[in-house]
């Protein structure tokens, strides 16, 4: 099975998360409770290989989405969340974001 995330090893005292240890397997709910912190908070976690279809089965709303594409670093991230959601909303917000990266 794929994971959905992937954190880098260490162990982690994470603000309104607690302690975490990712040399151990770390749940993807919970990875994803990280992930959803502002980058300036934890940096060390990337989208993994089963990330399209874990957040397609948490049913995020668009204003979820445009957080996590304002959060996302690198521009394999955003298109897997753009995936999530057809809005025109969330359309522009990638292309912007996009082009931000790209300068």
């Amino acid at each position: 099975m794929k994971k959905a995330f992937t954190i880098a090893p260490g162990r982690y005292d994470i603000p309104e998360i607690g302690k975490v240890d990712s040399r151990l397997e770390v749940s993807d709910e919970k990875a994803f409770s990280i992930y959803r912190l502002n980058r300036r908070v934890f940096p060390w976690i990337k989208l993994g290989p089963g990330a399209g279809s874990f957040l397609k089965k948490q049913k995020l709303t668009v204003k979820e989405i445009v957080s996590l594409v304002a959060n996302a670093r690198t521009a394999e991230e955003i298109e897997i969340l753009a995936s999530l959601t057809e809005s025109k909303t969330v359309a522009g917000i990638v292309d912007v974001r996009l082009k931000a990266l790209k300068n």
